[in-house]
């Protein structure tokens, strides 16, 4: 079978079931938010990167030129 793409037919292999992951709920403290899964990684105020699934209340995470606080 062949699928009609942006470059032309290509052969359809199938589709495959993945694992749904839990959405974590962030809330910073300006009321602003990320939805993102436990494996989605962050930059904190010190540079480093953590899991969404490790953070916790009162963590500073940096959102580019910007550093927000976990509520």
């Amino acid at each position: 079978m062949k699928v009609l793409t942006e470059n032309g037919f290509k052969d359809f292999i199938g589709v495959r079931k993945s694992k749904v992951n839990s959405i974590y709920h962030i809330e910073f403290e300006d009321g602003s938010h990320l939805d993102a899964t436990k494996d989605h990684r962050v930059k904190t105020d010190d540079g480093k990167f953590v899991t969404i699934g490790k953070c916790s209340n009162g963590q500073l995470l940096s959102t580019g030129k910007i550093i927000k606080s976990i509520i």
